[in-house]
């Protein structure tokens, strides 16, 4: 008994080709990020539309079928909560967050114009960037955006910040 190999999980291995729903085209002028793969690499969110109307929609990785979140008209850009348990996301100049549970919608901060990438980290801050200015971070219940860190001498902007697995470094472009 002492020989026995050690069990291991099956590794999963997905190939997949990703399409929108019938009658919506993937949109792809958003400055911030159209998908987005759950923190556990099972769901696939991105932004898709028809008509001049967009929504998030979320795509489990094991299945055909894609689902439209309501409440998320006009997204322009998403990201997760690192327990996967929501997705906040960009509509017009302010920061949003859905309850994937509930569906409900709240509005996180105005973020002013341009906004460019988000992350969100375990402690509850979300950091996002802006054309012309430096990074903001905002608790992810809401609230008033503070500075996240300074221009450098040779900075215009801080954008699409990143955090790292520690949750209090992160990396920006």
């Amino acid at each position: 008994w002492f020989h026995r190999p050690a069990t291991t999980a099956p590794a999963v291995a997905y190939n997949l080709e990703v399409s929108p729903p019938d009658g919506e085209s993937l949109y792809q002028d958003a400055a911030s990020g159209i998908q987005a793969i759950s923190p556990d690499g099972r769901t696939l969110a991105f932004i898709a539309g028809s008509k001049g109307a967009r929504h998030i929609w979320l795509r489990p990785l094991d299945s055909p079928v894609a689902r439209a979140l309501a409440g998320t008209e006009l997204a322009d850009g998403i990201f997760w909560s690192p327990d996967g348990r929501h997705l906040g996301f960009m509509a017009g100049n302010k920061l949003h967050r859905i309850d994937l549970a509930t569906g409900a919608v709240k509005e996180i901060c105005d973020g002013g114009s341009s906004l460019r990438g988000a992350s969100w980290n375990a402690a509850g801050a979300i950091l996002f960037g802006k054309v012309g200015g430096p990074l903001q971070r905002v608790p992810a219940d809401g609230g008033t955006p503070v500075p996240a860190s300074a221009l450098g001498k040779t900075e215009s902007n801080q954008m699409f910040p990143q955090f790292l697995p520690d949750g209090k470094q992160f990396l920006y472009w």
